[in-house]
């Protein structure tokens, strides 16, 4: 191996007889280094986006059931002596007759509102988490915008560098960045999720909305302006 041979990369760049041919050659493998290492980054991060997006679905799906049952806990049947009864068919039984087994029609009504009110909070819960997943995308997307343009900025000042070692006419001209790699399906999952949120917080609405829950008050719960929705 010769001197030339053994030399660094910008000497060699830099040598009269072989800096054109050998400066062409460095930035096609320049280039090529930093596509590939964005390549494999973008690689590692598709596995961890369809991890999220599964989870935001699992959630989608666990919030319309809570919503689910949320509404129909108004009309579950339970034991009330030895009958069983809706919620709703012990409240109106309380309104026709309020001095008949009230206690017991009190306690169906209120293990229906108490039921309810836990399903809604859960649904909350579940709805931040929903969010809270899709601003982590929404980061994630950024971060990886960034990684990909560093895996790029190595390798373009390196040929900044040595097109102006070589004494290149045209060394400020920015090196082309070929071939970036496609962050399409961070945009899909993002719409995806913002999509589910839509949803979910429909039917969160609408579970919501099914009725004025009942109060904890009993002496309360005949006046009008105690009646709350949660």
């Amino acid at each position: 191996m010769s001197s030339f041979e053994r030399s660094p990369l910008i000497f060699r760049l830099t040598h009269p007889s072989r800096a054109r041919k050998i400066t062409i050659e460095s930035e096609l493998s320049l280039e090529f280094r930093g596509l590939r290492r964005a390549s494999r980054v973008v690689g590692r991060w598709h596995r961890r986006v369809a991890r999220t997006v599964d989870h935001g679905m699992r959630l989608g799906y666990a919030i319309e059931r809570q919503c689910r049952r949320a509404v129909e806990a108004e009309s579950r049947p339970r034991k009330v002596g030895s009958q069983m009864l809706t919620a709703a068919q012990a409240r109106r039984q309380l309104d026709r007759s309020p001095s008949v087994g009230t206690a017991a029609l009190g306690r169906v009504v209120l293990a229906a509102d108490a039921e309810r009110r836990r399903l809604l909070r859960s649904v909350d819960h579940k709805i931040a988490d929903l969010g809270r997943l899709t601003a982590r995308l929404e980061r994630d997307s950024e971060r990886l915008q960034h990684l990909i343009e560093r895996c790029y900025l190595g390798p373009q000042r390196d040929i900044l560098l040595a097109r102006s070692l070589a004494g290149d006419e045209q060394a400020d001209r920015m090196p082309v960045m070929r071939a970036l790699p496609d962050l399409t399906f961070l945009v899909l999952a993002i719409g995806r999720l913002e999509a589910v949120t839509h949803e979910v917080s429909a039917c969160r609405e609408e579970a919501h909305g099914t009725r004025a829950l009942f109060p904890f008050v009993p002496e309360q719960r005949l006046d009008p302006s105690v009646a709350v929705r949660n």
